[in-house]
């Protein structure tokens, strides 16, 4: 499959959270859907992260791996894209209330 110039573009804004995210997410409460209109392009979402923590974002479509732009790479110890999913990592070095932008694509412009 190639990627297709009418990709869908979903934006994500990791937020940094306090210790307080840690508590939601260790008691299984940070598990969230997240509903995509099918012809909504650049829509926009909010994501809190946690500084050592895994984030998991799982998509019901594939990915165009090399459409993936990560705005603040670096603040990030692990960023693993694979073909329908994508797992952050941020490291200590991530300040509460921190926000990086995520694009990614989908193939052939696929509504997830």
């Amino acid at each position: 499959m190639h990627a297709s110039s009418s990709a869908i573009l979903l934006g994500l804004w990791l937020v940094a959270g306090a210790s307080t995210a840690q508590g939601a997410t260790a008691s299984g409460e940070g598990a969230r859907r997240i509903e995509l209109e099918p012809n909504v392009s650049g829509a926009s979402v909010e994501v809190a992260v946690s500084p050592g923590l895994s984030t998991v974002l799982l998509f019901d479509s594939e990915l165009v791996l090399e459409g993936t732009e990560f705005e603040g790479r670096d603040f990030f110890s692990n960023v693993d894209s694979g073909r329908t999913t994508m797992r952050l990592v941020p490291s200590a070095r991530v300040s509460p209330g921190e926000k990086f932008r995520v694009a990614v694509r989908f193939r052939d412009g696929a509504a997830p």
